[in-house]
Order: C-alpha cells, then sequence, then structure tokens
C-alpha cells in the first residue's frame, strides 16, 4: 500500500479542522518564500499518536492498538538540482527561538552523520533522511547519496507529551527524503521499516508503534499493529453512533523528552525486557532465544512463542486461536511470579550468575547500544506488566 498523495486538506483532516489547517498551511508556505525566496516543490505530513491499548508492549513484539490525531508534522521541501560534490541541506523551524536553524552538507559518500549524544532537533531529520538514503541504496545500485534540499518545518505535535512527535517527524522526514530523490509511490511497509530502524539513530531504543501508527492508519480507524511473524497492520473501524465517537486528549504540559530520560526510562525498560526474555529462557531450560526484531535482537514475545514451541510441544506458535495465546498468556504470568520473585530487581552480578556469562559480556551485548543508568534491572514487574498488558 502507497502513502497517498492529497490534493486537498478536505482529503487530510476532519471537516471541522480544515479551516485552521488552510491557514496554517498557508502560513508555512509564505514563511517558506519569506525565508528561501521561493516555493516548496511539495510538503511531506505524518500525524502523531495517541495509543488506546498496549503500553509498552510493542518493543517486546506483542500486538498494539494505537490511532493517528489531528496533530502532525509538516515539512515543506525544496528540492535542489543534483550536482556532484557535497550537497547541503538547510532546516529552519516556523518557531526558531525553540527550534534554531541549521544547515549541514552530505559528503559525497552520502552518509550522514547523526552525534546521539546531543539533544539537537535536527537529528530527527537527519535520522529519516539516513534511513531513506540507505534503502534507496538497496532498491538503486546507482544510488549513493541524496540530493541537497531546503526544508521549514512546522509542528503541533507537542514535543516530550507523550503523543510520538520524535516518530511523526522521523517519518516524515524519510518520507521527503525519498520523494526528493525521485520516488514518487513510497510504500507504506518500507516507510515504516526504515523509521522504526532509523530512528533509533537519535539514541532511542523505540518499538515500532509510533512509526505505524503515523503511516498506515486511515481516517475513522484505530490501527491493530502486530509485529510477528512480520510487520503488519490493520484499520479497525469505529462503530457507527447517533453522536459521533469522540476521543478526549489530555494534556499535562508536563514534558519528558525520550532521548533526555531515556538512559532511566525509556531505553532501561527496553534492556529489562530483554533481560527478562534471557532470565526466562535460561530458568526454563530453553535450547536456544532465537534472534528477533527486538530492538536488543532478542524479545519477551520471542521467548513466549520459543517456550510453548519447544517445550510445550505447540508446532507453530503464529497460528494458534486467540483463546490459547491467553491462556498461554496467564501461564507466563503465573511463571513470571514463580521464577522472577525478586521486588526489588536484579542486580549485574545475580543476572550473571543465571545467565552464565561475565557482566563485561552481558553489559557489551545489552547495555551498550544505548545509555542506560541503573544498579538494579526490574526483571519481575517489566514481564508481569509485558504478559498482562499483552492480554488486555
Amino acid at each position: 500500500m502507497e502513502v497517498p498523495t492529497a490534493k486537498s486538506l478536505g482529503n487530510i483532516y476532519p471537516e471541522d479542522a480544515v479551516e485552521s489547517q488552510t491557514k496554517r498551511w498557508n502560513s508555512l508556505i509564505s514563511k517558506f518564500k519569506e525565508d528561501y525566496g521561493k516555493l516548496p516543490d511539495f510538503i511531506s505530513r505524518s500525524p502523531g499518536r495517541v495509543n488506546i491499548i498496549g503500553e509498552h508492549i510493542d518493543y517486546c513484539l506483542y500486538e498494539v492498538l494505537p490511532m493517528a490525531i489531528t496533530a502532525d508534522v509538516l515539512l515543506a521541501v525544496s528540492v535542489h538540482p543534483q550536482e556532484s560534490g557535497p550537497s547541503t541541506v538547510r532546516l529552519v523551524n516556523v518557531n526558531p527561538q525553540k527550534f534554531e536553524s541549521r544547515n549541514f552538507d552530505l559528503p559525497d559518500t552520502g552518509d550522514v552523520h547523526i552525534d546521539p549524544s546531543t539533544l539537537e532537533w535536527t537529528n530527527y531529520f537527519k535520522s529519516g533522511l539516513s534511513g531513506a538514503t540507505e534503502l534507496l541504496r538497496r532498491k538503486r545500485k546507482d544510488f549513493q547519496q541524496s540530493v541537497g534540499m531546503d526544508i521549514q518545518a512546522d509542528g503541533t505535535v507537542p514535543s516530550g507529551g507523550g503523543l510520538s512527535s520524535s516518530a511523526a517527524f522521523v517519518c516524515a522526514s524519510a518520507l521527503a527524503s525519498m520523494k526528493a530523490n525521485g520516488v514518487d509511490k513510497v510504500d507504506k511497509k518500507e516507510l515504516v521499516e526504515v523509521a522504526i530502524t532509523s530512528e533509533r539513530a537519535v539514541g532511542v531504543n523505540s518499538g515500532g508503534m509510533d512509526q505505524s501508527a503515523s503511516v498506515f492508519p486511515v481516517q475513522g480507524s484505530a490501527l491493530y499493529v502486530s509485529f510477528v511473524p512480520e510487520l503488519s497492520a490493520e484499520n479497525i473501524a469505529f462503530p457507527e453512533m447517533k453522536s459521533p465517537l469522540v476521543f478526549v486528549i489530555a494534556q499535562s504540559f508536563v514534558a519528558a523528552d525520550k532521548h533526555v530520560t531515556a538512559p532511566v526510562c525509556y531505553n532501561l525498560r527496553v534492556v529489562e525486557v530483554t533481560l527478562a526474555a534471557l532470565v526466562l529462557a535460561k530458568i526454563l531450560r530453553l535450547k536456544t532465544l532465537p534472534p528477533d526484531a527486538g530492538p536488543l535482537g532478542v524479545s519477551l514475545r520471542g521467548f513466549h512463542d520459543a517456550y510453548f514451541q519447544e517445550i510445550e510441544g505447540v508446532k507453530n506458535n503464529h497460528t494458534v486461536s486467540k483463546a490459547d495465546f491467553q491462556d498461554q498468556l496467564q501461564s507466563l504470568v503465573e511463571k513470571v511470579d514463580q521464577y522472577l520473585p525478586q521486588e526489588e530487581g536484579y542486580t549485574r552480578q545475580q543476572l550473571s550468575e543465571i545467565l552464565g556469562m561475565s557482566i563485561d559480556e552481558m553489559e557489551q551485548k545489552y547495555m551498550t547500544k544505548f545509555p542506560i543508568r541503573a544498579e538494579r534491572f526490574k526483571l519481575r514487574q517489566r514481564a508481569m506488566h509485558v504478559f498482562s498488558e499483552a492480554i488486555r
């Protein structure tokens, strides 16, 4: 399925938002002309999301049910002519007091340098550009380097507000980069897969829900996203009602930037659920825990399927009924209660002894890809949450 090209804002926004969005888009185009002395060639858009069911389980490869929202990221883009030598990308924001203008050059190699240690808004554009560049290299043997671009950014998804502003920005950036480099028909699944992996270059162990919810949805629907055996998404239409169905999203105005809090929150949770999968596999005597699409290479869903196939004799756990799958999850909740009893968490030394690997090896494999800070790892709480939430 291709990313749609819209000719009217009525095809993008709900009816009651078209008037205000028309003013916003016209303002963006005017600001672009003011800054660059020309009109943009196109505008790339990607929305934020709210999650209905499935909190913190997408990076464990369990299904989730988010939906896109009206708030979005817009990138007005003018494409530079293709020339030899380095190409230049110029980025300005309609809110320059908060997001300073930036320019950067792409060398002849086409590689995009990102410093994940710095909190820099243009890193999100760079990550989308980097992912698009890698995809185009795989699809076109003669592709090496992106063209230069002039870009004006405008976002209404609150940064650090829990509505996936970063994923919206990365998706819009990857889409813009592909369009600028001559791709007129962009496959939604390819775009999501690019955005999932490329956002990790910013320094966050992201799952795949946010990017899927920014690309796959259609108006009036939630999105059922699955990650096993591969990424897939199904739009679930809301039932027709006499009065319109309304979701209220409350803004607390408390910002929690993932890049800033990740070492003790998001990235740490990913490490903890990964270690929980490894520890459970070891305690329950699985011969192996197969690698999968989890951010660190293995996941609780991978453990789940491997356990029931290897120990319980299920032929293919991807094809069991929903009722049987829920029973399996309940069984795993009980196993977590039995085999991961430590409410206070597990030290590195304890984990090293259970897993039969040195602390250095464990840290190298699972704790250095993205920065984390912790003395104890809450495997029980994380695994219990994931299996219980997956039941929901």
